[in-house]
């Protein structure tokens, strides 16, 4: 069951809930998308790419983004 709140008053809700007995399978702060971009064509093809390259990467752990793309648009791309 997720739980929202400010990220500055994560480590206060947490501790509150875990007061109240509830224990986590998991508990972390997350960027919450409000609004996307749709990208087509060229742009896609070079956002895909860099995604790709950020996979590729063993010191990155986690990519947020914002980004549309219709399936058509990524069955062109490949």
């Amino acid at each position: 069951m997720p739980k929202f709140t400010h990220p500055h008053e994560y480590e206060k809700v947490k501790t509150a809930l875990e007061a109240q007995g509830l224990q986590f399978a998991e508990a972390s702060v997350s960027w919450i998308l409000q609004n996307t971009i749709k990208v087509e064509g060229e742009n896609a093809e070079k956002l895909l790419k860099m995604m790709d390259s950020f996979d590729d990467l063993d010191d990155v752990q986690d990519v947020y983004s914002n980004y549309e793309m219709d399936e058509e648009e990524m069955a062109k791309i490949g």
